[in-house]
């Protein structure tokens, strides 16, 4: 009990809260916070604002309004993220045509991540499968291309493994050896029409259609963008050593007298970026 200066009456003192109680109210807190956040994500997306009723004020300018800031605001950075990473696209189609698509992409596709670099990466499929890609056949090759250029031009900068670099490598576990690709690299097959139609609307040189699909590796060697042609059984052999199959594996899908001759050439282009007898971790190279 606690005793008042001022006059003879006693009251309970009130309990302490304890800190299993105010842990469990951070923690209410927190998950309040989250479902608003999760909300607030997806009316972004979808625009629905009946999904923060009751969650906004409503003094002052309609929630409607309000909202729409925040939800125009998103819609144009990620439109403008877009044209970045899609400069040829863009060329192609025309500014009109491109930011009815993008819109209708980021709407089905919201950023998982913070790095808006990656965000991107599935544009190619969505206009694939839009109206664009009737009028523009080679249009979603030309993105693809784009992407691969972009994730070149923006990846962590790392030194080429170079022929010196296999001089500490035993001999002996040769066939065991596993390749890092360079963080740079995209290999990729794209169709006849999409390499010269990239380079005439980024660069304005008018190629010839190429005779087939061609596979490419996309990378960056020396702080310059590089597209190199690779013919089907370098490509197939690229693709397996960066996709974590040892060097002995990989083999298989190239005439033995040719092995040595074409991962030169590799190294040459600069497409790896370390070799060891370890299995390195794979990321998203194709």
């Amino acid at each position: 009990m606690r005793h008042c200066r001022h006059c003879r009456n006693y009251w309970p003192k009130p309990p302490l809260r304890s800190s299993i109680w105010r842990a469990s109210a951070r923690r209410f807190i927190m998950l309040q916070l989250a479902e608003q956040q999760t909300l607030f994500a997806e009316f972004l997306r979808s625009g629905d604002a009946t999904l923060l009723a009751g969650q906004i004020a409503e003094a002052g300018p309609s929630m409607q309004i309000r909202l729409g800031v925040y939800r125009q605001n998103m819609l144009g950075n990620l439109a403008a993220v877009l044209r970045l990473a899609y400069p040829a696209v863009l060329r192609v189609v025309g500014a009109a045509a491109f930011n009815k698509a993008a819109q209708e992409f980021i709407q089905i596709r919201s950023p998982k991540t913070a790095n808006l670099y990656e965000y991107d990466e599935y544009f190619s499929i969505h206009l694939n499968q839009s109206m664009l890609s009737r009028q523009h056949p080679a249009l979603a090759d030309i993105a693809r291309l784009d992407w691969a250029v972009h994730r070149a031009l923006h990846a962590t900068r790392h030194p080429a493994l170079a022929l010196e670099g296999l001089s500490q490598i035993d001999l002996t576990k040769i066939t065991n050896l596993y390749f890092t690709a360079h963080p740079s690299l995209t290999l990729l097959t794209v169709g006849p029409m999409a390499r010269a139609g990239w380079e005439a609307a980024l660069l304005g040189n008018h190629l010839p259609p190429a005779p087939r699909a061609e596979h490419l590796a996309v990378f960056c060697h020396l702080g310059k963008l590089k597209m190199a042609t690779l013919h089907g059984e370098a490509f197939d052999f690229a693709r397996m050593l960066v996709s974590g199959f040892p060097l002995g594996t990989a083999l298989d899908v190239v005439v033995p007298d040719e092995a040595a001759t074409i991962l030169c050439k590799f190294l040459n282009l600069g497409i790896f970026s370390a070799a060891s007898i370890t299995q390195p971790n794979i990321g998203g190279l194709l």
